[in-house]
């Protein structure tokens, strides 16, 4: 890793060397790295070597984009302009670790397309509230963590009856298939 990631913190923000080998492209181009921290309606708020910055993203960048998970979401790694007056521009996103999507509901003719909630995450806990309504499809939102390199973890209501009728010590056991389900009780 080089010494101006871990002198100026990078590497607390998940800064690796898989990123810096990636990013090595665009340092020669004299870009910087940063990671989305904020996704605004077309501006990110960045975290780069000199501090927080606000970046906005070039019509080629949207225009090359085949899809908007292909654009940056928060907790991704990005290729940045130098930023000057607080100000820059992202030119490149670099590939993900792992992502979590869902499908979201698009203006343009109804379509649904899938939206990377958050990039480059090592764990993610779903939790839902255990009242009377609780509903055990809301537990599938875990399928769409892409687990590849990553923890994840679910919580349900303990001796809560299934759909089939059986009652299981989670509550949440089978529904989001490959993650752990834990037995959680409130008083």
């Amino acid at each position: 890793m080089s010494q101006t990631a871990e002198v100026f913190g990078l590497a607390r923000l998940g800064w690796g060397a898989d990123f810096e080998q990636a990013f090595e492209q665009y340092e020669t181009a004299g870009l910087v790295p940063g990671r989305v921290a904020v996704q605004h309606r077309g501006a990110y708020d960045v975290l780069a070597a000199d501090g927080e910055v606000r970046a906005g993203l070039p019509g080629k960048l949207l225009h090359d984009a085949g899809d908007v998970a292909d654009l940056p979401a928060v907790g991704d790694w990005v290729a940045l302009d130098p930023p000057q007056g607080g100000r820059s521009t992202v030119r490149a996103v670099l590939p993900r670790r792992t992502a979590f999507v869902r499908t979201a509901a698009s203006d343009q003719h109804r379509i649904s397309e899938q939206q990377v909630v958050a990039a480059n995450v090592d764990t993610v806990f779903l939790v839902s509230a255990l009242a009377e309504d609780y509903n055990l499809r809301r537990s599938r939102a875990g399928d769409a963590w892409d687990r590849s390199q990553a923890d994840s973890c679910g919580a349900g209501p303990a001796g809560k009856t299934s759909p089939a009728g059986k009652t299981s010590a989670s509550g949440t056991s089978g529904v989001s298939l490959g993650m752990p389900s834990l037995p959680a009780r409130g008083r």
